[in-house]
């Protein structure tokens, strides 16, 4: 399973997360950093830019990468090299086309999904910052608002207590 990230986004964009799921459970890295077309990632920032895109099994697919260990802050192809190094690995995965670039953290995508009313992105961040994803620096000015007003909604349920 060398290429085991791509593995798993392939198997999401044929819509099988029951592959995905067996990949996972034969022992597959879900912190894996694979490369496809230039575009290097995790599995997590893949299926939380697919909610963002509104594919089908993208959340459930995030939900079953965070179960399985999934690092919620850790993305993008230098991920090892800078572990070894003792910097900080909120990085930022890429992801290039022909009319540009999108980059950002698993959290941003959420963030951005909630933004556009995507299905699955309410979910998808509270399921990021449950797991204590945070947003890069770069990135909180436009989107740290976002992810507070879902959180904050949740908190303040969660702290009411039942019946109030």
């Amino acid at each position: 399973m060398d290429d085991v990230m791509g593995n798993i986004r392939q198997a999401l964009a044929a819509g099988g997360l029951t592959l995905a799921t067996v990949l996972v459970a034969k022992g597959a890295d879900v912190n894996s950093v694979g490369n496809y077309g230039g575009n290097r990632s995790t599995p997590l920032w893949w299926a939380s830019r697919a909610v963002c895109n509104g594919a089908a099994e993208a959340l459930e697919l995030a939900t079953l990468l965070v179960a399985n260990g999934a690092g919620v802050n850790a993305v993008g192809a230098e991920r090892a090299r800078l572990l070894e190094r003792g910097a900080d690995v909120d990085a930022v995965g890429k992801w290039s086309t022909r009319s540009g670039s999108a980059s950002g953290t698993p959290l941003r995508w959420a963030a951005e999904a909630v933004r556009d009313g995507a299905a699955g992105g309410t979910e998808l961040a509270i399921l990021l910052s449950s797991a204590g994803a945070s947003l890069a620096e770069s990135e909180k000015e436009e989107f740290q608002g976002i992810i507070d007003g879902v959180t904050g909604k949740r908190k303040s349920m969660h702290d009411e207590g039942p019946g109030l």
